[in-house]
């Protein structure tokens, strides 16, 4: 309850709902043009809150601001249709069923959390009005459901206070974005709390963080092969292989990164450097028991060039492992390179 109950002293929220109070009051009072603002408002009012619920779900430690991109016209269909929905049943049970305006924010504060936390996080709309995933998603976050309906009926019973009490009807449309907004938040809180217990998975923030920190590594690394291919291309070889060495050395020596600077390196179709970068690779692998890789990067290098010599201690790792697998024209061409070396 407190942790959820922290989510609604956001700066962001609460500017949030300045702002779209603000757009909303100057629609009210725009005259025809504020049928083109009304539009432009409610596309930010239908994308930016699932915005917040994803942000929530995934853990980030603040929300995201709302930015021009929230203002898009185009949007996905399912988020439309969803709060589409959602209106429809507010509507439904206001003016078909005549509930009085109580009664309506209860149901609401019922169903509204869980099917907006299920869109939020999954995307999926089949999910997200599903009956049987709302019940189950409910009876998963048991207490904490029960702790947002009640949130959500306090700030439904301080907007309607605002208005009718004190008669401050800017007040009230503060306190109805704000409302909006926060039951957005917190459903995604919620899930990120029992993101354990769900029967579905939910992508944190640190999951985001640590994939964005592997494309950023990617992208120095590509940047950084891209400056060695300029540099032996020029040449410049044995800086390039130093400049390698210092790659993988930066990566803990992982075979992973091995791999990638040997698949990048023979995409460069420069038989010298390849070679020479493969004579650090199988130094690496036999390091690590790798023999069987290690054979076949040797097969691989003897193909461009008969002569190819791995270092020694791994060229008689390589030949001992050859012929226990029955490669043994692989283990008479490394013979050969022993026999060269004695004569």
């Amino acid at each position: 309850m407190i942790s959820l109950l922290s989510g609604l002293r956001q700066p962001v929220i609460l500017l949030g709902a300045a702002f779209f109070t603000l757009l909303l009051t100057l629609t009210m009072s725009a005259g025809f043009l504020g049928i083109w603002l009304g539009v432009v408002l409610l596309a930010a009012l239908i994308r930016y809150p699932y915005a917040l619920t994803a942000s929530a779900a995934d853990g980030a430690p603040e929300p995201p601001p709302a930015e021009v991109g929230h203002f898009n016209l185009a949007m996905a269909p399912p988020y439309l249709i969803h709060a589409f929905l959602l209106a429809a049943l507010s509507w439904w049970l206001a003016v078909d069923l005549r509930l009085s305006g109580s009664v309506v924010a209860l149901v609401m504060a019922c169903i509204a959390p869980a099917t907006v936390a299920l869109m939020g996080a999954t995307g999926s709309l089949f999910t997200a009005i599903n009956p049987l995933g709302i019940v189950q998603l409910v009876l998963t976050l048991g207490v904490s459901y029960g702790a947002v309906v009640l949130i959500v009926m306090g700030l439904y019973a301080l907007a309607t206070l605002a208005d009718r009490a004190f008669g401050l009807p800017l007040l009230s449309r503060f306190l109805t974005m704000y409302t909006l907004l926060a039951v957005f938040d917190i459903s995604g809180r919620v899930l990120h709390l029992h993101r354990r217990e769900l029967p579905f998975a939910v992508t944190t923030y640190e999951d985001r963080r640590e994939i964005s920190d592997r494309y950023d590594e990617q992208r120095d690394w590509e940047a950084e092969l891209d400056r060695i291919y300029r540099a032996v291309r020029q040449g410049e070889i044995t800086a390039g292989l130093a400049a390698m060495a210092q790659l993988v050395a930066q990566d803990g020596y992982r075979l992973e990164g091995y791999e990638l600077l040997y698949a990048r390196v023979r995409e460069w179709h420069l038989p010298e450097v390849m070679l020479a970068y493969a004579a650090i690779f199988i130094e690496r692998l036999v390091l690590v028991g790798e023999l069987q890789r290690a054979m076949e990067v040797t097969e691989a290098c003897l193909r461009h060039d008969p002569a190819f010599r791995p270092g020694p201690d791994s060229l008689a790792a390589i030949v001992g492992h050859a012929r226990s697998v029955g490669h043994e024209h692989t283990a008479e061409m490394l013979t050969v390179v022993i026999d060269r070396r004695g004569s």
